[in-house]
C-alpha cells in the first residue's frame, strides 16, 4: 500500500477517532439515561458537542494507537483490515475502563465509544478507498491499483 494511503489511514484515526468516540459516548449515554433518568437524557446529547475539543485529550492516544495498528495491517496485507484496529480499540477501552473505576453501565459505554470510534474510522476509510484486492506478497500495491 502506498505511503500516502498509510498516512491517510493514520490521519483519519487521529483526526476523526476522538470525535466519533465522543459522539458514540454521547449517544450511548443519552440512551442509557433515557431509560434510567429521562429528564436528564435530552441534556446529554447537546452537551456532547462541548466535549469535542476535550475528546482529543481523552481519546487521542487511543486513536493514534488504533490508527497505527490499522496502518501496519494495511502495509502488511496491502488492503484495509478491520480486526487489528478494532482489537486495539477494545484493548485500549479495557485499559481506560479499568483505570476509571466506573460502574458496569458506564464501563460498557466506554468500551462502546472506543470500538465504535474505530469502526467509524474504518467505515470512513472504506468509503475513501473502496474494496481493495489483496496485494501480492511484499505488502505493496502497484501505483495504478486501488
Amino acid at each position: 500500500m502506498a505511503a500516502s494511503r498509510l498516512t491517510v489511514i493514520l490521519l483519519v484515526f487521529v483526526l476523526m477517532g476522538p470525535l466519533l468516540g465522543a459522539l458514540v459516548f454521547g449517544l450511548a449515554t443519552t440512551l442509557w439515561l433515557a431509560v434510567a433518568e429521562a429528564e436528564l437524557a435530552l441534556m446529554i446529547l447537546p452537551a456532547t458537542l462541548m466535549f469535542f475539543p476535550l475528546s482529543y485529550l481523552i481519546g487521542g492516544f487511543q486513536a493514534l494507537v488504533a490508527g497505527i495498528a490499522a496502518a501496519v495491517a494495511a502495509w502488511r496485507t496491502g488492503r484495509l483490515v478491520w480486526w487489528p484496529p478494532l482489537c486495539v480499540a477494545l484493548a485500549a477501552g479495557i485499559v481506560y475502563m479499568s483505570r476509571s473505576h466506573e460502574d458496569v453501565a458506564m464501563s460498557a459505554i466506554l468500551l462502546a465509544s472506543h470500538v465504535g470510534a474505530a469502526a467509524g474510522c474504518l467505515l470512513i476509510l472504506r468509503q475513501m478507498f473502496g474494496r481493495e484486492t489483496p496485494a501480492p506478497r511484499g505488502g505493496n500495491l502497484p501505483a495504478d491499483a486501488g
